[in-house]
């Protein structure tokens, strides 16, 4: 992992500095941000690891905002990580991955760990 704010080892003095946090929320701590969907506000949260231009949020967790249970759509996840890949490309992230597992849904079984999908998405942002 490079040093938070650290230019590329092989890069030459043009090169601008990579991003050394994320929507305020350095490497190691958590990004927690809530969107608003059709039936209720959900609440992402991920650790954020900052690894050059690459920004990972990794052992996410989406949860509703307001209420012990909620579901959301494919649409509407998809609609939070397109907002989540967004504010990664603006503050000047050339990658974004998410990643964890889904433990919810009515194929969980939490006495079976083979239950469980994950979650290991990556964006090129184009920067």
């Amino acid at each position: 992992m490079h040093n938070k704010g650290a230019h590329n080892p092989d890069s030459t003095d043009d090169d601008p500095e990579y991003p050394n946090v994320f929507g305020g929320v350095e490497p190691e701590d958590i990004f927690i941000k809530e969107f608003p969907t059709a039936r209720e506000p959900l609440v992402f949260r991920g650790e954020v690891e900052i690894d050059g231009s690459t920004l990972h949020l990794k052992d996410i967790g989406i949860f509703p905002a307001q209420s012990r249970r909620a579901s959301a759509s494919i649409s509407e996840l998809r609609g939070i990580f397109d907002q989540l890949a967004e504010q990664a490309r603006s503050e000047g992230f050339n990658k974004l991955r998410i990643t964890g597992v889904r433990v919810s849904g009515v194929s969980f079984d939490p006495t079976n760990i083979n239950s469980a999908r994950r979650i290991d998405i990556t964006w090129d942002l184009g920067n």
